[in-house]
């Protein structure tokens, strides 16, 4: 299920991530969220802060918004695993079948700093992703930024 974790580290050594999430809550989504999601302004979303770890080292401060419609009663879920996608496709029937991503270079805001241990403005990778359905529904939208002082995004093309 970690088919879609492309973040490596530069070591070689296999590592799995670990999550720690610092909130969710039920919001309403701005524009882009909804115009990405396929909703209306006023279709809420649950919306997770969280962090990833590999070997014990934050990489990855990510927020990701999931549809409120798609997964009723996720607020009811008292602590959010690590792998959302087996999550919602145990609980809800909802199967992820693609991702399309957007790469870009960013810098760190404060709250990178503070959640990754880096500088105001050290180098990251920021990575958007929308979650696509077996029936071609985007179901999560989520926003990454990537601390790759150790670690590389890797992909293999065919």
């Amino acid at each position: 299920m970690f088919q879609f974790f492309k973040l490596t580290l530069d070591d070689g050594r296999a590592d799995f991530p670990l999550s720690q999430t610092f909130a969710a809550t039920e919001v309403l989504p701005s524009p882009e969220t909804a115009d990405l999601l396929v909703l209306e302004l006023d279709q809420p979303v649950y919306r997770i802060e969280r962090v990833r770890s590999l070997s014990g080292r934050p990489v990855i401060n990510e927020v990701i918004w999931l549809p409120k419609t798609r997964f009723p009663d996720f607020e009811t879920i008292a602590e959010i695993p690590n792998n959302i996608y087996q999550l919602i496709s145990s609980r809800w029937g909802v199967t992820i079948a693609r991702a399309e991503e957007q790469l870009r270079a960013t810098m760190s805001d404060t709250t990178d700093a503070e959640r990754l241990g880096c500088a105001v403005n050290h180098p990251l990778l920021a990575i958007q992703r929308v979650a696509i359905d077996l029936e071609g529904r985007p179901v999560e939208l989520r926003q990454s930024r990537c601390l790759t002082d150790a670690a590389h995004y890797a992909v293999s093309l065919r």
